[in-house]
């Protein structure tokens, strides 16, 4: 049976529902029912319980992991504010993670990471659902397998958090540089390098969310296309929506890219992404409000230049 560690985890009735259809045991969706306790219990803050950026194991970074998101779900916030939806999602999300752990071993399990902020909510969240598992405290798996599909011109500042990320959530990252109409680099030949190098890899965690391209119809589990190296693809954060998503990272207080400090709301390459024109500060040509000050989902892609 698979162990659940959030015994004070509030899930919404349709998320319950769902998690039905996936079959995860009953024994777990009654432990994520119970209701969360007062915050004011919690001796620590964020500060005081942060993520070191260097951290002694896996073990001891899921921990710190676990502290954060169990803290922030243990946070009482105003019903329908961003971080209040955050939460519902963060259980929703928990939920799903642990059917993949139900489905899958944990060494049959890769995320695909490029420094974003929905891979880094879902690495953060993923990391937290490690705390505790036998394989992890046994020293059994030790790093991550990650999927790293940059472009020719990546971003240094995108590059220097990546390999900080690496370092500090203990990844094996596997980096394959992704160029356009050149099928020897393409995003599927990449997928299938990395299978070969991964041979046990069966599910991968995959950051997209519904409002994304081609995001409209994708389901939590969905299998590769045909004609695609065949793996399960993992959309634990899909329904997240863009405010939930910097909400969940602000209140938990985790580091991330400097370029969303910048303006910047969707990072691609250097040539085809810009900082968001809604955040342009008035009156200024170069100066932009923080990625997190954007609301809309529509407007998060307006840096970015058509393909």
């Amino acid at each position: 049976m698979i162990a659940v560690h959030y015994r004070s985890i509030l899930v919404p009735q349709n998320t319950l529902h769902n998690l039905h259809s996936l079959h995860m045991p009953k024994s777990n969706i009654a432990k994520l029912r119970q209701q969360p306790r007062n915050a004011a219990m919690e001796p620590r803050s964020f500060e005081d319980s942060g993520i070191p950026k260097y951290a002694e194991s896996l073990a001891s970074i899921a921990k710190h992991c676990n502290e954060k998101v169990e803290r922030f779900l243990l946070t009482k916030y105003e019903d329908g504010s961003f971080e209040h939806l955050a939460q519902r999602e963060t259980r929703h999300t928990i939920g799903i993670v642990e059917v993949a752990f139900s489905r899958y071993k944990i060494s049959e399990l890769a995320v695909s990471y490029n420094g974003g902020k929905d891979c880094l909510v879902l690495l953060i969240i993923l990391l937290s659902c490690l705390h505790g598992r036998p394989e992890i405290e046994r020293g059994e798996v030790t790093k991550i397998p990650t999927f790293y599909g940059t472009p020719p011109d990546s971003f240094a500042a995108v590059e220097d958090f990546v390999q900080k990320s690496v370092r500090c959530y203990h990844l094996a990252q596997n980096r394959y540089e992704t160029r356009k109409n050149d099928p020897d680099h393409s995003l599927k030949a990449n997928f299938q390098r990395f299978l070969d190098a991964n041979p046990n890899t069966k599910a991968i965690f995959i950051g997209t969310r519904r409002t994304d391209p081609y995001g409209d119809k994708l389901k939590f589990f969905s299998p590769t296309d045909g004609g695609w190296p065949e793996f399960m693809r993992i959309h634990s954060v899909v329904e997240w929506r863009y405010p939930e998503i910097w909400a969940f990272t602000k209140a938990i207080n985790v580091e991330y890219c400097s370029l969303y400090d910048q303006g910047y709301t969707s990072l691609g390459g250097v040539k085809d992404t810009r900082p968001n024109p809604k955040l342009q500060i008035p009156g200024s040509d170069d100066r932009y409000r923080p990625a997190c000050e954007l609301k809309a989902d529509a407007d998060e892609r307006l840096g970015r230049k058509p393909s």
